[in-house]
This record gives C-alpha cells, structure tokens and sequence, in this order.
C-alpha cells in the first residue's frame, strides 16, 4: 500500500512540473501571481509527503548510508534529543548557498532514481553550529536539486559577537570587517513574482526557485538519517 503511495504522489508531483512549464509564460504576468503561488504550494506538498514517507521507512530498515571519509569523525552519541528545529526544503538550480559543508553520508532512496547527499556546517565543532543540509536531485529535472535545511546557522553571529568583544578588549575603533560567510540569500527576489523565478528553473537559469516549506518543531532524530559525527 505504500508502494502504491509513493508512486501516485510521485506521478502528482511530476504531472504538477508538466504543468508549471506549460504555464509558465501565464503564470509571469502579475495578474497570475496568485495561482502561480498555488502551483508553488501544490508542488510543495507532494515534495513534503514524498519526504515523510520517505523518513518513515527509513526507521524501519536496517540499510546504512555508505559513509563519507571524515577527518574528526567520532562515535554518536546514544541519547536521543528533541529540538524545536525549523526545517525548509528550496528548490533551485545550484547547491551553493554561501557557506561550507562537510559531507557526512549518502544513500540510496527507495523508488528514485538519484541519491540524497548529506551535509553538516563545517563550524559544527568549533563554533557548534548544528545546522544540517540533505541534497537530492530532482525526478524531474536533473538540473534542479531538493534541498532541504535542518536547522539554521549559529556560526554567522558567534564570529559576529567574538569580533566585538575582541575589537572591545584592544580598544580598536576600526570598523568590523564583514563575516567570511553571508546568511542564505533571500529565497525570493524583491519585485520577481514566484511564477517569473518558477519559469526560470524551468528554462535551466540559474538561481533559486523561491519555494520555502515550513514544517515547524520535529525530531532531529527523525530527519538525520546517516548516523554523524557529534
């Protein structure tokens, strides 16, 4: 039965592709704005519920992820933890974001035909930010990768607050210079309707699609499928 599932929402979820690039052109006018953002949320939900049953039979198979060498890899720790986590899932045309990642795992997912790629915050150790990334192209377009963040970066304002206290303590009065790493860029384009940066990816430029999902508190256990260093 979930076979059966995972097929027809796959099968939802490309006929909603099929139709977003036979609209595409429609969808950019201004006056289309609200459908375009309906397309947007149909395509988001059959990516979500692909992602949850997903996640559900991963708990129930014994399957490792081949593991990625890592150069400060330590055992995991047994303790479970529940953490208010945000996560959000973007479609776009490219995995550069603006930050470095450390890949951690990658595995092979039941009824696609592309692996999903695992990642962590290369500060995890010594700035201990926890934010996680997993990566997987798209059934659809193997230009276009899934990419759903765990989490947000903690990195960005520690080297923030470490740079004024230390500007503070030499009584420096230059101007802090800006951060190494920027905070991901903004996931839609200020005057751009969803539908124009939709027709975009669907003509392979380059650039994010703008579609951002919310699925508020859930376990970190849940969505970290390989096993990572703590």
């Amino acid at each position: 039965m979930k076979a059966a599932t995972m097929e027809e929402l796959t099968r939802g979820k490309k006929q909603a592709f099929r139709l977003l690039s036979l609209l595409k052109d429609l969808l950019s006018s201004p006056e289309n704005q609200l459908a375009a953002e309906l397309l947007v949320d149909v395509v988001g939900c059959f990516t979500r519920a692909l992602s949850y049953l997903e996640l559900e039979r991963e708990e129930t198979t014994d399957q490792p992820p081949r593991p990625v060498p890592d150069a400060d890899f330590r055992p995991c720790s047994d303790e479970r933890r529940t953490y208010p986590y945000s996560c959000r899932t973007i479609l776009s045309t490219t995995i550069e974001d603006g930050h470095i990642w450390r890949k951690y795992g990658q595995k092979d997912i039941y009824g696609t035909k592309h692996s999903r790629s695992y990642y962590r915050c290369i500060h995890k150790h010594d700035r201990g930010c926890r934010v996680t990334r997993h990566v997987q192209k798209t059934e659809e377009d193997d230009s276009v990768f899934a990419i759903t963040y765990i989490g947000e970066h903690t990195c960005i304002h520690k080297s923030r607050d470490e740079e004024v206290i230390s500007n503070h303590s030499t009584g420096s009065s230059s101007t802090l210079q800006r951060p190494l790493f920027t905070d991901l860029a903004p996931l839609t384009t200020e005057g751009s309707s969803p539908a124009s940066l939709m027709a975009d990816s669907v003509s392979r430029h380059g650039g994010s699609l703008g579609m951002e999902f919310d699925s508020g508190v859930f376990k970190l256990d849940d969505w970290l499928a390989p096993t990572e260093d703590e």
